[in-house]
C-alpha cells in the first residue's frame, strides 16, 4: 500500500503476481491428477504415497500458494513399479524418461498426453545415487 508511485516497480509486481497465480494453478492441476492416479492405484491394490511437493505445501506452509510445486512424486514398493506404471499410463500419461535408466534409478517420469507440463514421477526409491543406495 505504501509503495512508491513507480511504473516500472508496479509492472514488475504485476508480473510477479501473474507468475504466482500460474504457479498456484499448475500446482492445483498437478494435485488433481495426483489424486486421480492415487485413486486408480488404490483400486488396483497398489500401495503408494505422494511425497515431497504437495505434502510439504500442506503440512509446512500456512497457505498452499506459498509452496508451489512442479511435479507429483509418488513412492511405491519397488516390486509394484510395473503395476504402478501401467496404472499411470491408463490415466493418460506417457513415459517421458528412458526406460533402461528409469529401471536403474527406480524413477519413472510421466507426462500428461494433452499437457506435457504436467509431470508425475514414480519412485521405487528416493535415493537416486546408486552408491548411497547400496549403503
Amino acid at each position: 500500500a505504501d509503495l512508491p508511485n513507480d511504473a516500472a516497480l508496479r509492472q514488475k509486481l504485476s508480473g510477479l503476481r501473474d507468475q504466482a497465480t500460474l504457479a498456484t494453478g499448475q500446482s492445483m492441476l498437478l494435485q488433481y491428477h495426483g489424486d486421480r492416479i492415487m485413486k486408480a492405484l488404490a483400486a488396483k491394490g497398489v500401495a503408494a504415497r505422494i511425497v515431497k511437493g504437495p505434502v510439504f505445501a500442506r503440512k509446512l506452509y500456512r497457505h498452499a500458494a506459498d509452496r508451489p510445486f512442479t511435479d507429483i512424486d509418488i513412492l511405491v514398493d519397488p516390486a509394484s513399479i510395473g503395476e504402478a506404471n501401467n496404472v499411470i499410463a491408463e490415466c493418460g500419461f506417457t513415459l517421458g524418461s528412458g526406460e533402461a535408466e528409469s529401471h536403474e534409478l527406480q524413477e519413472f517420469k510421466w507426462l500428461e498426453k494433452e499437457n506435457s507440463s504436467l509431470l508425475i514421477e514414480l519412485h521405487g526409491n528416493l535415493v537416486h545415487d546408486t552408491g548411497m543406495r547400496r549403503r
